[in-house]
């Protein structure tokens, strides 16, 4: 919605069509505009893609024009650009990613090279755009916010008409009592008091957080977050800490900014509050569905650091590097899932994942419990609904049905639990995630569970390193054999993961 009026505003309008293929729709479109006879020429103008299927798509709908090109009058052209999705250019990166061996494994290596590399401008945004053709049947009644509107209603609609759906989503009373297995109660909902109203959302005591979509509710929101709150004055000012009722969230920590970030991978750095759940940016829906660019983030974050100073990012207060540093080497990591997921393939979706991890006997839904065990599916279905009975993991899938949203670690958290505790096949957790997450991007999110939660051999060889006392030990659940033995193949519980 806040793109058709941005775009009215600027003399132009939005087209809106609801569709399953993409290249149909284009084709449709072609056709009502050569009907029309107003166009010289067209050319469509996408973000490339990353993923297998995404990617499919884009080749369905380069071959749907190329089809269409042949019955029209005019020029027809695709044009992909890489645009501001990740902080760096793919040109841009100093090699060739489908060069073997090129492109770094892991995430710390992408980060030292991407580090030395240009970052290009952002491009400004146009005051006026040409205005829209008035005669096309494709440019009548399907443009403008309230057809916006419209597409999303019948979104809710289709949830509200499947069963499966209403359960995924926690909007109906299916299954839970029926399960073949004890279900612990229900925790009290926690509360839900606004703490903080602004035009880009609403934070709630509880800690979630309601976004509101589109360009102008981000811009509103970055201007906060690069403002230095009141009584800061460069580096070494002191931010808003958590205060109040225990477990709530107070306006201090609702309202944050460049200055208290840590990052939202930092277990260890929470920056100045006491819960990594409150370190992170709350950009990431935004960024996902384009509102804002990686690359404008970044600029910005190193232009509010000259101007009102740097506040230490490190992970201990020992450790150099800013707040900006920090974040800018949060999106690197974004980055460096969107890259590899053109170099994984196919593969990033396999049950051995990119890196081929073996032996792991995986449980699919399908397969029936025996000796007693709780089948498969019975705890697919409990993890789902926030209802294992270990309340950090229950907490978490709880919010994320709930609000769409989950921070990082927590993901984290309930993901190695499904995977390390449950041995349910991971690829049951990433499309659960896909289903809810209101940040999802496929490279992000199967980028994750495959480099955090699928246990690479770069995870368990580091394990096999650690040392633990005996009194570690027995808090693990691990004998005193397995210190600094444990096998590749193995995979580490989600205590250990965390």
């Amino acid at each position: 919605r806040d793109l058709a009026d941005n775009l009215q505003t600027r003399g132009s309008r939005l087209l809106v069509r609801q569709c399953e293929r993409p290249a149909e729709a284009l084709a449709a479109i072609i056709a009502e505009a050569a009907a029309g006879d107003v166009f010289r020429g067209v050319e469509f103008f996408t973000h490339a893609e990353f993923c297998t299927e995404e990617l499919a798509a884009e080749r369905a709908a380069r071959s749907a024009l190329a089809a269409a090109a042949a019955r029209c009058d005019f020029p027809l052209r695709f044009t992909t650009l890489w645009g501001g999705l990740t902080v760096h250019h793919i040109d841009d990166l100093g090699f060739d990613i489908h060069e073997p061996g090129a492109m770094p494994q892991f995430k710390g290596e992408f980060n030292k090279l991407a580090k030395r590399r240009p970052i290009r401008p952002t491009l400004p945004v146009p005051n006026k755009l040409k205005p829209p053709p008035s005669s096309p049947a494709c440019l009548g009644a399907e443009v403008g916010a309230c057809e916006v509107a419209a597409a999303f209603m019948a979104y809710d609609r289709m949830i509200a008409g499947d069963a499966s759906l209403r359960e995924l989503y926690g909007l109906g009373d299916a299954a839970c009592g029926t399960l073949e297995a004890p279900t612990p109660p229900l925790l009290p909902e926690p509360p839900t008091e606004a703490v903080v109203r602004a035009g880009y959302g609403t934070c709630f005591r509880d800690g979630s957080f309601a976004w509101v979509g589109g360009e102008s509710a981000a811009q509103e929101y970055l201007a906060e977050y690069f403002t230095p709150p009141q009584g800061r004055s460069g580096k070494g000012g002191k931010g808003g800490k958590g205060g109040g009722v225990a477990g709530a969230v107070t306006e201090d920590i609702a309202r944050r900014n460049l200055w208290t970030y840590r990052g939202a991978t930092e277990s260890f750095a929470h920056g100045e509050e006491t819960n990594p759940i409150f370190a992170g940016s709350r950009l990431s829906p935004w960024l996902a569905f384009g509102c804002i660019s990686a690359r404008e983030v970044v600029l910005r974050s190193k232009e509010a650091e000259r101007a009102h100073g740097r506040k230490g990012g490190g992970k201990s207060a020992e450790k150099a590097g800013s707040t900006g540093a920090r974040l800018h080497t949060e999106l690197l990591f974004r980055d460096f899932l969107r890259v590899s997921a053109l170099v994984w393939g196919s593969r990033l979706f396999r049950q051995e994942g990119p890196f081929d991890v073996r032996g792991i006997p995986w449980r699919g839904l399908l397969e029936v419990g025996g000796g007693g065990e709780v089948p498969p599916a019975v705890l697919h279905r409990l993890w789902l609904r926030g209802r294992t009975g270990f309340p950090f993991v229950d907490a978490g899938m709880r919010q994320l049905t709930r609000t769409g949203y989950m921070s990082h670690l927590h993901r984290q958290c309930c993901g190695a639990f499904l995977a390390r505790d449950l041995h349910l096949d991971w690829r049951l957790g990433a499309e659960a995630f896909e289903a809810c997450l209101v940040d999802y991007t496929p490279d992000a999110n199967w980028g994750n569970w495959a480099y955090r939660i699928l246990q690479r051999p770069g995870l368990a060889q580091s394990r096999a390193s650690v040392r633990y006392d005996s009194g570690e030990l027995r808090r693990l659940g691990l004998p005193p054999s397995t210190a600094g033995q444990l096998a590749v193949d193995v995979h580490a519980n989600t205590v250990e993961c965390l």
